[in-house]
């Protein structure tokens, strides 16, 4: 589903798991989690390189994460978690 057809059952005003960490701090735990995006090339690598997918997503994680991916043309794919 796309991020328009979310049916939110609230709104929070805080990011969730769309933080980002700079170089040489502490992000491998939290990125394994899910908990963090990529933000320089060596992070980027990592993310890849293990195959790692974003945890639970919040209204403002969902806007962060669809203005990166439209800057360079692509749309997410979201679907629902259990509860």
């Amino acid at each position: 589903m796309r991020a328009n057809e979310i049916q939110w059952n609230r709104l929070d005003n805080f990011v969730f798991n769309a933080n980002t960490y700079g170089h040489r701090q502490h992000y491998k735990y939290l990125m394994r989690l899910g908990r963090c995006l990529p933000n320089t090339k060596a992070q980027a690598e990592y993310f890849i390189s293990k195959g790692i997918h974003i945890d639970v997503l919040n209204n403002m994680d969902v806007e962060i994460i669809e203005g990166i991916l439209n800057e360079v043309g692509f749309t997410g794919d979201y679907r629902y978690t259990k509860k």
